[in-house]
């Protein structure tokens, strides 16, 4: 739903997830995205990010389904607030 364009509390309204919990899944995303561009693999991110592999699989296939230029331009930008 980020990636297309809804904010943290539209998302945190429809998922029924508080709005720091939205903000702490997006920002797992944007690092393991960043980390998988620098070429790590999927056991080392697991591993610096403190999230499972099933976790780092999944967020990985959610980006090459939804991989597009806005995509990628939310996601450059949510790497920026970091």
């Amino acid at each position: 739903r980020w990636l297309r364009g809804e904010t943290y509390d539209q998302i945190a309204r429809r998922t029924h997830h508080s709005l720091s919990c939205v903000k702490r899944y997006i920002q797992a995303f944007a690092r393991v995205i960043n980390l998988h561009h620098k070429g790590l693999a999927v056991g080392e991110i697991s591993l610096l990010l403190q999230l499972s592999t099933y976790l780092v699989h999944d967020y990985l296939t959610i980006y090459v389904q939804h991989d597009s230029p806005f995509n990628r331009q939310r996601l450059q930008e949510q790497l920026h607030r970091l």
